[in-house]
């Protein structure tokens, strides 16, 4: 329910305060006196685009503000910034056409700031038939009215996630031939490297190979060594040794000389051992062949794989690394088709269900809105829906191209006894839409507690079918508050509130104003809706039977 709203430099709105009360409350002055601008000055607390020549002249912005209690119906969990039933909305324009929302204070998108909005109000205009031409919105039209559209959204978004998926799914077949190719060469690569199997026991084969190719010259090189070392080692050498260690005995200054001697003989004695050790086996070819081989295999991988050991160990790496990603892309694609399938079959069986309970409702709302059709001077008119239900494969069909079946619904409506109904935009003058719109909105909403705004929806009608549609706005206002912008004293006359909208010149500027009627003002009002002057005693008469 709407208690306050502040418009301020909006359009020749310099700046107003209302507030509302439950019921029906309506609207009503001469035209261009501003009466929709309080509709569109909620239509700014909606989200609604919104121009700087919206502002008032001179003004460097406009804003709106509107103070609301929540329906208690509204489950105030889903809406984090809902402490309490109380919401206030906001919304500011600057000249340089920048827009801020606002709700219970907190700066937010214009996008949330709708979504709260819908929960308090909305709004039915004359755009409502434009709407009603459209088949495409039919169905959506009936499944708010109902209380079937949570169901459908929810089931929207299953499909619309599904279908992502399902995208996905047919673009990694496309790619699949790509990496299984790609899957075929890391293969023949790691294959490549591991047929040599180099390890870290490689690193000295260049080595090796060096000393094998030379072991002939790195033989006779020992042999002569060996020699040396053994003349070195004579019986001379070691006589000169054993007097230096007489004579330290005596003289210390001899014991460094002695060890050094020693020391110096102990060294050439393991070199020679040493020698004699690692002499190579020339007549070995075929450890010569084997190693050269090897040698040429090592060096082929370091060519195409890496520069060194090192190198072409840590290339191998990698590729199998890479080798378990392709396979988990390429084998994925079974898990993910079987995936697709079993979440299809849940999708298909919501769909039916959806549908099901479509079709048990359906009776119900065509009565319903053909009884409201009667009430508004459509006495021998026909109305029905014209189903499509889409047939959902058993299983998800193995092709790129499928979408999914959709269920269509078009409004079938005959003004006249005996005419076969027919699509309403074939046969429907706009005040014969203007009345069914009404049907739609007045005889079918489901909700209660909400604010329910009509801005001039009585277009077009008059005499008793105005009256039934002013009935049926106070009716409506029993369990939800109406405002109702209208032209007709047939519908203001059943109001609880009334509004009046004046257009006045103060300081050569143009403004509006807006002030609640009291009983005797509202006399002097209805007379004048009714047309001529107001005054006139025979309308003042009238106007006052109107109203009691």
């Amino acid at each position: 329910m709407l208690h306050y709203l502040k418009v301020s430099n909006f359009a020749v709105i310099k700046s107003v305060e209302l507030e509302f009360q439950g019921g029906f409350t309506c609207l009503t002055g001469e035209t261009g006196a501003g009466k929709s601008l309080i509709v569109g000055a909620l239509g700014l607390l909606s989200g609604k685009r919104v121009s700087s020549d919206a502002i008032r002249t001179g003004a460097e912005r406009a804003f709106v503000e509107a103070v609301f209690s929540v329906p208690e119906s509204c489950d105030l969990s889903n809406y984090e910034l809902l402490e309490d039933r109380e919401l206030i909305l906001r919304r500011e324009v600057t000249q340089k056409g920048r827009s801020r929302a606002f709700i219970n204070g907190v700066m937010v998108p214009n996008q949330l700031l709708s979504t709260y909005a819908g929960l308090v109000f909305e709004i039915h205009g004359q755009h409502g038939q434009q709407n009603l031409m459209k088949e495409a919105l039919h169905l959506q039209l009936f499944d708010r009215h109902v209380n079937l559209q949570s169901d459908r959204e929810a089931l929207d978004r299953k499909c619309s996630s599904f279908m992502q998926q399902f995208r996905s799914y047919w673009d990694a077949v496309d790619n699949e031939g790509r990496l299984l190719k790609e899957l075929d060469f890391v293969q023949l690569q790691i294959a490549e490297i591991d047929a040599v199997a180099p390890s870290k026991d490689d690193e000295e084969i260049d080595t090796k190979l060096k000393i094998a190719e030379n072991a002939e010259l790195i033989r006779m090189l020992k042999e002569e060594l060996i020699e040396l070392v053994n003349d070195t080692l004579s019986p001379a050498t070691r006589r000169l040794l054993d007097i230096l260690e007489k004579l330290w005995e005596f003289e210390p200054v001899y014991k460094a000389y002695g060890e050094q001697l020693a020391g110096f003989n102990l060294t050439f004695e393991e070199l020679r051992q040493e020698i004699q050790n690692g002499l190579f086996d020339e007549s070995d070819e075929e450890a010569l062949t084997q190693l050269r081989e090897r040698s040429n295999r090592l060096n082929q991988l370091y060519l195409k794989y890496g520069a060194n050991l090192e190198a072409v160990l840590d290339e191998r790496t990698r590729l199998n690394a890479h080798r378990k990603k392709l396979q988990n892309q390429t084998g994925g694609l079974n898990r993910e088709w079987n995936k697709l399938c079993e979440d299809y079959v849940l999708l298909r069986a919501e769909q039916i269900q959806l549908n099901d309970r479509r079709k048990q409702r359906n009776k119900s709302f065509e009565t319903e809105l053909s009884c409201t059709l009667e009430l508004l001077s459509f006495p021998r008119s026909a109305f029905c829906n014209r189903w499509q239900f889409g047939e959902w494969p058993e299983s998800l069909p193995a092709d790129r191209s499928f979408q999914f079946p959709r269920t269509a619904l078009s409004f079938l409506f005959s003004p006249n006894l005996g005419e076969e109904p027919k699509a309403l935009k074939r046969v429907a003058s706009g005040g014969e839409l203007s009345r069914v719109m009404l049907a739609l909105i007045v005889s079918l909403s489901r909700e209660r507690g909400k604010t329910l705004v009509f801005d001039e929806v009585d277009a077009g009608l008059g005499g008793e079918t105005a009256g039934v549609v002013g009935e049926k706005l106070a009716s409506l206002g029993v369990d939800n508050q109406v405002l109702c912008v209208t032209h007709l004293a047939q519908v203001a006359r059943y109001a609880t509130s009334h509004w009046l909208v004046q257009k006045s010149v103060k300081k050569n500027r143009t403004e509006s104003s807006f002030s609640i009627l009291d009983a005797e003002e509202r006399v002097i009002e209805i007379a004048r809706l009714l047309g001529g002057n107001s005054s006139a005693e025979g309308l003042l008469l009238h106007a006052r039977k109107m109203l009691e």
